[in-house]
């Protein structure tokens, strides 16, 4: 049965990452309109799915994420807080020379 697949298909992850909804949706309908599937079969399928996408992605975001800061600290590329921090301790110190240079009053 075309539900078994796809229930297969779900847990190995084949693909699902990269279905979108109006996909997914689709295609679970035209197994309702076959008769391969109840409407409510449908809709739990279809919910599932989703969820599943949804990890898939935020997994593959996690995973991106990872490894374009691996990329960066390999590279020497400071990251925006640690210019930040540089940049007040910058003027930081101007300011110590500022005041050790200047006459005191």
């Amino acid at each position: 049965m075309i539900y078994d697949v796809a229930k297969k298909m779900l847990v190995t992850g084949l693909g699902i990452a990269v279905f979108t909804k109006e996909k997914a949706d689709s295609l679970i309908q035209d197994w309702v309109k076959e008769g391969e599937l109840s409407k409510e079969e449908g809709k739990e399928l279809l919910d599932t799915w989703m969820k599943k996408i949804e990890a898939e992605r935020e997994d593959m975001r996690g995973r991106i994420q990872k490894e374009v800061r691996r990329m960066i600290d390999q590279a020497g590329v400071v990251s925006k807080e640690e210019h930040e921090a540089l940049a007040k301790r910058v003027v930081a110190l101007e300011l110590q020379i500022k005041q050790q240079i200047e006459p005191q009053e």
